[in-house]
């Protein structure tokens, strides 16, 4: 029986592309007791500005939010058109207590700055992971 790589990995958390100068956008929180791992892809396009991208956990999905020691990227300049940066994350270096994991984007100040990311969760706990793919993924192919 072969596994369909959309089995092993799933659609958890998304920031939608939009032109965000001057912003911050926060994630929503994901819950790491469901996956092992979980990639988190930036995706930065047309920007005259600085973008940062980092994690948070929390205990809880509402609040108590704080950065991930180790987990953000080099801050993307205005040379940075149309480039990606991943951050790997392992549910074991989380904190103790902690089990929401969350993407934050921050961008400077400017004319223009299109940026998402996708968040992206791995080796299920509980399979198939298509089980817990955002509820917005509308198909997937086999």
């Amino acid at each position: 029986m072969t596994i369909l790589a959309s089995e092993n990995g799933s659609i958890i958390g998304i920031i939608n592309p939009a032109d965000r100068v001057g912003t911050t956008a926060n994630g929503t929180a994901i819950d790491l007791a469901k996956f092992h791992q979980a990639m988190f892809l930036l995706l930065v396009g047309n920007t005259d500005t600085t973008v940062d991208f980092k994690l948070q956990e929390s205990a809880s999905t509402s609040s108590g939010f704080t950065d991930i020691s180790g987990k953000a990227v080099t801050t993307f300049t205005s040379a940075d058109d149309n480039k990606q940066a991943i951050i790997n994350l392992d549910s074991s270096e989380m904190g103790s207590s902690k089990r929401y994991v969350r993407g934050v984007i921050t961008a400077g100040s400017g004319t223009a700055c299109v940026v998402g990311m996708v968040a992206l969760g791995f080796s299920p706990r509980f399979r198939p992971a298509t089980d817990d793919d955002l509820a917005s993924v509308a198909q997937v192919v086999s």
